[in-house]
């Protein structure tokens, strides 16, 4: 009779564990006060690839914490807020963020959380997952019920009224938003250039989701090209991945979407600890003028000026170095370029061929190279780039 006992009351202890599972709000909290937050996002864009908005909050988590124990966790699907989370008065800290997948947040402290980590994915490319938060912001809580960001019109205590919490993407973007062949005095009767593929050449692979840069030390970096290269911005932790590279689609055709490019995560370039600048590059091939093959002594002659990357290969490659400093690059409204990416920012880049590619794309250039960069950056932040070859 004994052992019946123990062991429905073992069942109905494990019952109760897989209900408190499937509910979110874990830690359950006995509290005397409701905590909702409403917020403001970035500013809608039409997503690369099939992807429909990359401002879309598919799911938002709204975490309260009591020091460092986590005292409440909410979600909610589709929506910019998060209504009624239980919780207890007091001195609070608020933590948002979204579109987390299926990253594990339930019982996690405020020192765990403020440590995660995110990794850059194909799925990223069609604007999905792109994670979004909020510094963690200190709240005082009252009993009854507490509104952040509201306009007022609830009743209850107001926090930040009127002032939704800000919520921001961790991943940045980057594009050619114009890709123009322009060949300069000495070369326009010799060359041209029919640009093939787009890549993602050298993209950090980690990046933090708190803090005030989002870059950490990490040193593994993804490239979307399939050829191994050896130069001064060669990472020593490299990784292929498919999904960093695209045809070449002319910009602006019809039956494609511009601009091209690729979604990236917060990055330093910091040489001498091995962090590497982040690089979009254009490949393609040299030609003649008239757009012909080269002879195989013009190719001899380009590979022996290391502009392609054999004397039977009249492959080529044009990198920009995204936001950096170059006297081959010029910034739209005064903008001044900052080495690095940063999170929510859009880097669209006009790029100008003016002569020969390099057959090392991972080198540094000079500052006689061959092209113009025009770079603009906007709040998704833009930063419009001028590059010029």
């Amino acid at each position: 009779m004994k052992k019946t006992k123990f062991f429905l009351l073992g069942l109905a202890a494990l019952a109760m564990t897989a209900c408190n599972k499937d509910n979110e709000a874990e830690p359950v909290t006995e509290g005397n006060a409701t905590i909702s937050v409403v917020l403001k996002t970035s500013n809608s864009n039409r997503a690369f690839g099939v992807g429909d908005d990359e401002s879309k909050v598919a799911k938002l988590t709204v975490m309260v914490y009591n020091g460092e124990q986590q005292e409440a966790i909410k979600s909610a699907e589709n929506a910019t807020k998060v209504e009624d989370i239980k919780c207890s008065a007091g001195q609070r800290t608020l933590v948002v963020m979204a579109n987390t997948g299926a990253m594990e947040l339930v019982g996690k402290t405020l020192a765990e959380v403020k440590a995660l980590t995110t990794e850059l994915t194909a799925e990223n490319q069609e604007a999905t997952g792109l994670i979004m938060t909020a510094e963690p912001v200190d709240v005082t809580l009252v009993a009854g019920n507490n509104y952040y960001g509201y306009d007022g019109s609830q009743g209850g205590n107001q926090i930040s009224q009127d002032t939704p919490l800000e919520i921001k993407r961790v991943h940045a973007r980057m594009a050619f938003t114009e890709i123009k062949v322009q060949m300069s005095q000495s070369y326009v009767n010799k060359y041209n250039f029919a640009p093939e593929n787009i890549y993602a050449l050298v993209a950090k692979k980690e990046s933090n989701l708190f803090g005030a840069s989002l870059a950490n030390s990490d040193d593994a970096y993804l490239t979307g090209s399939l050829t191994n290269f050896s130069g001064a911005y060669t990472p020593a932790n490299y990784t292929h991945v498919d999904w960093l590279g695209r045809d070449y689609t002319e910009i602006g055709a019809a039956t494609v979407n511009t601009p091209k490019g690729f979604y990236v995560l917060e990055s330093t370039y910091a040489q001498n600890a091995g962090l590497r600048p982040t690089i979009l590059c254009v490949k393609g091939k040299l030609t003649k003028h008239d757009g012909a093959p080269l002879s195989p002594e013009e190719m001899t002659a380009a590979f022996n000026a290391g502009w392609i990357v054999a004397d039977n290969d009249p492959t080529t490659y044009y990198p920009v170095l995204v936001n950096f400093n170059s006297n081959n690059y010029t910034y739209d409204n005064g903008y001044t370029p900052k080495n690095k990416i940063e999170r929510n920012h859009k880097y669209d880049i006009k790029l100008t061929i003016t002569g020969p590619g390099t057959n090392n794309p991972e080198n540094p250039i000079t500052e006689s190279a061959h092209l113009n960069v025009k770079c603009t950056v906007a709040e998704w932040v833009l930063v419009g780039q001028n590059a010029t070859w």
